[in-house]
């Protein structure tokens, strides 16, 4: 609890790092896939954070509903995803890409950012929008 992000806290994420440590405790051991989305205002102050979904071992339904519905009530303009593989595998999957894909058209139909997409395990992690940037392009 020390380590983690308050609501209202000034929180800025200005890189991955400053973060990661907090992730790896939240959800890297995690033996359930779990799916966690950081809500950021327009300068990457921390608004508000949560577990979204919790999966079986390989695998979460995601909803961008839920997570556009939150983004609205926080009042984020960007938002970053992260979700962990109990596996210790640290390669996105087609369904992991599938699902960024998704996200990211239905956030940026509201207006809203995805800033990253995180994958997080015991003691490392990936970002999607620096192995697959492509995701990221409008």
């Amino acid at each position: 609890r020390m380590v983690e992000p308050r609501c209202g806290q000034i929180v800025e994420i200005h890189d991955t790092a400053s973060i990661i440590k907090w992730l790896f405790i939240k959800i890297g051991f995690a033996k359930q896939e779990q799916f966690l989305v950081i809500y950021l205002n327009q300068n990457r102050c921390i608004l508000n954070h949560q577990v979204l979904f919790v999966g079986t071992v390989d695998r979460s339904l995601i909803h961008p509903r839920d997570i556009i519905r939150e983004a609205s009530i926080v009042g984020a303009m960007k938002v970053v995803f992260v979700h962990n593989h109990p596996s210790g595998t640290m390669s996105p999957s087609r369904s992991d890409i599938e699902a960024t894909t998704v996200l990211i058209r239905a956030c940026r139909l509201v207006g809203v950012e995805v800033y990253d997409h995180l994958i997080v395990s015991q003691s490392n992690y990936i970002s999607l929008r620096f192995q697959l940037p492509e995701l990221f392009i409008e």
